[in-house]
């Protein structure tokens, strides 16, 4: 989080060269997919605790979760 937090700030001076700090809005609209991939990591971690297959659940979850790390990776990137 603290990687997406410095890359979120970098970012939004480079939208906004005036000096003026990034606000709460900005900053919760980018972290935003850095905190649903670890809430999506932690209920994959506890999907692998509870069953030793892969079920249909979990194929949803690993899907939501490729997702979203793509999107953190674009953000990280410099690519919103």
């Amino acid at each position: 989080m603290a990687i997406a937090t410095v890359a979120a700030i970098n970012a939004y001076f480079v939208q906004h060269p005036q000096g003026v700090a990034p606000g709460q809005g900005f900053l919760a609209d980018y972290l935003k997919p850095f905190i649903d991939r670890e809430l999506l990591e932690a209920r994959l971690d506890e999907l692998h605790k509870r069953v030793g297959k892969i079920g249909q659940r979990e194929r949803e979850v690993v899907e939501e979760l490729r997702v979203v790390i793509s999107r953190c990776s674009q953000l990280v990137s410099g690519h919103p």
